[in-house]
């Protein structure tokens, strides 16, 4: 059996924020998203606009391609994106310019 060591930089955390309303509800959203050296391949989806309360997202020494979605340009609450160590190609989007709240990339 050959088993893969993982790398030891390999981290992948998700946060939410929950909070329970006065008639016992609650509901949670996805405000973090890190996933750093998991040998993750592919394109950034533009789905992730959906994710309303996202704040911060850190895909880190991956395999990821093409460009940053223009959709994210309308994600309000967006704060810090870091791309370091993939396979992004092209210039930055002039979009990039239209996050509302990007503090970090």
């Amino acid at each position: 059996m050959n088993l893969l060591k993982q790398d030891p930089k390999a981290n992948s955390t998700i946060v939410c924020s929950c909070t329970l309303i006065l008639n016992n509800d609650s509901y949670c959203h996805i405000t973090s998203l890190s996933l750093k050296t998991l040998n993750l391949q592919g394109k950034l989806p533009s789905e992730m606009v959906n994710l309303a309360y996202f704040e911060f997202l850190d895909p880190t020494r991956n395999y990821i391609s093409g460009n940053i979605p223009e959709e994210w340009a309308s994600m309000k609450h967006l704060t810090n994106l870091s791309l370091t160590s993939n396979h992004l190609s092209g210039n930055i989007p002039w979009y990039l310019g239209s996050f509302p709240s990007l503090t970090y990339f």
